[in-house]
């Protein structure tokens, strides 16, 4: 086992790094899609309403999205890999106790458990691609990061929907658990130890940030379903500004913050984070309304809009692949502001097809909308690890990672409620225009991102 901090890594300890960090982000992310199409059949199995049942998939984002900053920074308090095995193996027995749940209580409970447990490999994983890899290298990594997040939950389909069919949704847990598990025994075995830090970590800081970040995503993924008139929704928006103002206070006092004032100021780091979330926002917002479009205004089943949608997320990732080495001959301009301008375009398309009825038009959106995500996603990662200095990167990519969350969950609602009960093809257009609108916007700054020397 290499010690990062007095041995040299060489490229092909690297290599090996980054394979076991990609297999253990794809036993974490591998189960979302299959898990969501298995809902109907929990919520039967367990007794539980719909309303119980959806919380099966919300709280572990909540979850996932206050801790992923905090995780990140005991990364970088107390190493990469003692962050990135201990998170590790509290979710391996979280998984492996998801399959024994009686009731929707204990399923969502542990679901929530291993999503925060699972929550410190991630900027882990990132923190230690970012430093091992540079330059043109480092592109290349974060393409096949990329990659992996975009394919895995496909592959979670093909074999985990069998198998559920024929064992029953346990049968999800268990497999995850033990791949979880092998990916585990891999990082013990090739994760190199980082440097620790003999500092205090922020606890008020840590509270307030997750206070406020927990209130913000609650009142927008609530939005939706409660409704501006709910009491729940209008505390929590009106406590978002309350805690992430006292989190700020907190760390401009402390001598060793959680998130470093500097880092919130500087705009190679902002800038990035922003359009990243405003990107996905429009990319997640339509991978919820196409499917609604499909099924509305074609008639399709569940079966064939799964089929549908299937070029996005293989052109995502095979863009991905190929995206990082794109980068040794393309600028950021064409990379960042071209693949977002892309997405935009897709997301007109879709409406141009939705409104017209052709659905060939339709699936070349989804595929100019998953090769322009494959484009820009490693270079915006990568502008964002090129702004932080190595001791700040577990808690860099953790609120990159959150504000992806932020915009997957904002895009989501704000276009859902844009559409509302309208069913008709100039309403799903409307929809389609506005998140092309919005993306179009994010390519123009994103275009002025410049690659990290």
């Amino acid at each position: 086992m290499p010690d990062a901090a007095t041995a040299p890594i060489t490229a092909r300890q690297r290599q090996r790094i980054l394979i076991t960090v990609l297999f253990g982000m794809a036993a974490n992310s591998f189960p979302v899609t299959v898990l969501s199409a298995s809902l109907p059949r929990i919520g039967e199995d367990l007794n539980a309403t719909v309303g119980t049942t959806a919380w099966i998939l919300t709280a572990p984002v909540l979850a996932g999205a206050v801790a992923t900053p905090i995780s990140g920074k005991l990364g970088d308090l107390y190493g990469h890999r003692r962050a990135y095995l201990g998170g590790f193996s509290l979710s391996v027995v979280m998984l492996a106790l998801t399959a024994t749940s009686q009731t929707a209580g204990w399923l969502i409970g542990f679901r929530v458990a291993a999503a925060a447990a699972g929550s410190i490999t991630g900027p882990a994983a990132m923190a230690m691609i970012i430093s091992l890899f540079k330059g043109s290298e480092r592109e290349t990594a974060l393409g096949y990061w990329t990659a992996t997040a975009a394919l895995s939950p496909s592959l979670g389909v093909a074999i985990g929907g069998p198998l559920i069919d024929l064992f029953g949704w346990q049968m999800l847990f268990i497999i995850q658990a033990g791949i979880a598990a092998i990916a585990l025994t891999l990082a013990w075995f090739t994760i190199p130890e980082t440097e620790a830090k003999p500092v205090r970590f922020d606890i008020p800081g840590a509270i307030t940030l997750g206070a406020g970040t927990f209130a913000l995503m609650f009142a927008i993924n609530r939005l939706g379903p409660w409704g501006l008139q709910s009491a729940a929704v209008l505390l929590s928006l009106a406590l978002v500004p309350v805690f992430y103002l006292l989190f700020w206070t907190v760390e401009r006092r402390t001598d060793e913050p959680l998130v470093p004032p500097a880092l919130l100021r500087r705009s190679s780091f902002v800038t990035p984070v922003a359009v990243g979330a405003v990107a996905n926002g429009a990319y997640m917002g339509a991978f919820v309304v196409t499917p609604l479009a499909l099924e509305e205004l074609f008639g399709f089943g569940v079966t064939a809009i799964s089929l549908v949608m299937l070029p996005r997320p293989i052109s995502f990732g095979l863009s991905a692949s190929t995206s990082g080495h794109l980068g040794q001959r393309l600028s950021n301009r064409v990379l960042i502001g071209g693949g977002i301008l892309s997405l935009a375009a897709g997301s007109s398309l879709i409406g141009l097809g939705a409104w017209s009825g052709f659905l060939v038009v339709i699936v070349l959106g989804l595929l100019a909308q998953g090769i322009g995500q494959g484009l820009q996603t490693p270079h915006l990662t990568n502008a964002v690890g090129g702004s932080m200095d190595d001791g700040d990167l577990g808690v860099g990519t953790g609120l990159m990672q959150m504000g992806i969350q932020f915009g997957t969950a904002t895009g989501m609602t704000v276009l859902v409620a844009i559409l509302g009960d309208r069913t008709s093809p100039g309403a799903y257009a409307q929809v389609f225009l506005i998140g092309g609108l919005a993306a179009a916007g994010a390519a123009v700054v994103g275009s002025r991102i410049r690659r990290p020397e």
